[in-house]
């Protein structure tokens, strides 16, 4: 069966075991896809969340025995804080970019990149970029349930989600979210942060700052990076990784450090103009040409007209 496995400090990567496999046999696996260079502490899996401390266990129970099953997320810790390289003070240094490197990345070192993951503008962009970042999957699929996730939620609780809170009846909210081409917001990545036990950052180029979901329930974290009109996701490649982390950890000692870097990848992003401010600027109306002043104007807009699709107006037109 096929495991997605996070090693603090080291990336993601998906490891294959037998269906009959024991947790010894799963850490010699994952020992061996991060090159035998990590002494694990911990591992976390499941909703709700289960933690099993590794030191002191014989190995010898089954991964059946424990909850874990095919297609699960599982996250190490390592001793330390890190790996058997623990002597490292940082993973993270400083940027080596010149001026001409393209504006959505920073290389952090040869065969390190912080970059931004681009993931399609199809008015689903906030539910694609938390599915990449938690599973590697813009699938549509993947979006709608997300979609429903949220949905259920809100038509749950009433109260939370009254009608002045989601700006319309509670029931009537819940069926536009399912919608493919509503858009995604705080209120969504609230549900969704506290459904996928996982903090949610979200970084907003023109503001230079970050929004915080659930920071104070969750060490392992997600960013996402907000233009103005879209989500995409922030990740880091390292060479020979078989896949970009997209989740982090608030008490690794790098995290502070990889927030600032990734403020600096937004300050070029923005620089580079890739960033729309909402209050202020021109937006124009793709389905009939009205150009509107800030959000408040879109929001009118599509209340009237029923028209989604906005984008920004160019200086020189």
């Amino acid at each position: 069966m096929k495991i997605k496995v996070t090693v603090s400090s080291f990336g993601e990567q998906v490891i294959e075991v037998g269906a009959d496999a024991t947790l010894n046999e799963l850490l010699t696996v994952v020992k061996e896809a991060y090159g035998g260079e990590v002494s694990l502490k911990s591992m976390r899996f499941g909703y709700p969340p289960q933690q099993v401390e590794l030191s002191g266990r014989d190995g010898g129970e089954g991964l059946r025995e424990l909850g874990v099953s095919g297609g699960e997320r599982i996250v190490f810790a390592c001793e330390g804080g890190g790996g058997e390289a623990g002597a490292r003070e940082s993973r993270i240094p400083p940027n080596l970019d010149g001026a001409l490197s393209p504006p959505n990345r920073i290389t952090m070192q040869p065969g390190m990149t912080l970059e931004i993951h681009e993931v399609p503008d199809d008015n689903s962009c906030l539910f694609h970029a938390i599915s990449y970042a938690l599973y590697k999957d813009t699938d549509t699929a993947t979006s709608q349930q997300l979609r429903e996730v949220v949905a259920r939620e809100v038509e749950a609780d009433p109260v939370a989600y009254s009608d002045s809170i989601v700006g319309r009846p509670n029931r009537e909210y819940a069926a536009w979210i399912r919608k493919r081409d509503s858009w995604g917001g705080a209120i969504e990545i609230a549900i969704l942060s506290k459904y996928l036990t996982t903090a949610m950052f979200v970084l907003d180029i023109d503001a230079g700052r970050y929004e915080k979901f659930n920071e104070d329930k969750y060490n392992e974290f997600i960013i996402l990076v907000f233009s103005g009109i879209h989500y995409d996701t922030l990740q880091l490649s390292l060479a020979g990784a078989a896949v970009p982390q997209t989740v982090f950890d608030s008490s690794e000692p790098d995290s502070d450090v990889l927030l600032v870097r990734a403020a600096e990848v937004a300050a070029k992003m923005k620089k580079a103009g890739l960033s729309f401010n909402t209050y202020h600027e021109r937006i124009r109306c793709n389905q009939c040409g009205t150009v509107l002043l800030g959000d408040r104007e879109v929001s009118q807009h599509a209340k009237q007209t029923g028209h989604i699709d906005f984008g920004q107006v160019s200086a020189y037109q």
